[in-house]
């Protein structure tokens, strides 16, 4: 039986440790150091949640708050309903289609006191062709602050 398991547990072995070699040959950089990480900490609290794109690893997540929906794979391989998140959330991507009052009630429900216009959000499109309304945002929502040098504003829902 050893004999026999040998070679399938090695090859597994081996593949893995390719995988493991090829996954740790991009380390990944985060500035821990950004200006938008230091905003977060000293101006919210930890428990204000932000409506973000779908990071990853983004230096908005060092901040140590809650994202609205995040990266759905982790929630999604554990065996929870992403898709009614995602459409939501695509939902809230156009404002509500438009609408202050409907988006402003849906985030005060959700404790989503902030969201983060970023560079990401205007390059990404959702299923059925849905993009971000950054211009929603600007008009409807208050500033509070600015990143230049990342081209990043978060707005202040409520």
């Amino acid at each position: 039986l050893a004999l026999a398991l040998l070679v399938p547990l090695t090859a597994t072995g081996i593949s893995e440790w390719f995988t493991y070699v090829n996954t740790n040959r991009d380390p990944i950089q985060v500035n821990t150091e950004s200006p938008l990480t230091k905003w977060i900490e000293e101006n919210t609290d930890p428990s204000d949640v932000f409506l973000t794109p779908m990071w990853s690893m983004n230096r908005f997540i060092i901040a140590g708050r809650p994202m609205y929906y995040g990266w759905p794979y982790y929630a999604w391989s554990s065996g929870h309903d992403t898709y009614t998140r995602d459409a939501i959330y695509c939902w809230l991507m156009t404002g509500c289609n438009g609408n202050i009052d409907e988006f402003r009630r849906y985030c005060m429900e959700r404790n989503i006191k902030y969201v983060i216009a970023d560079p990401e959000f205007d390059v990404a499109v959702f299923e059925g062709g849905i993009v971000f309304n950054r211009k929603f945002f600007e008009e409807n929502l208050t500033q509070v602050a600015y990143f230049a040098e990342e081209d990043t504003t978060i707005y202040k829902v409520f």
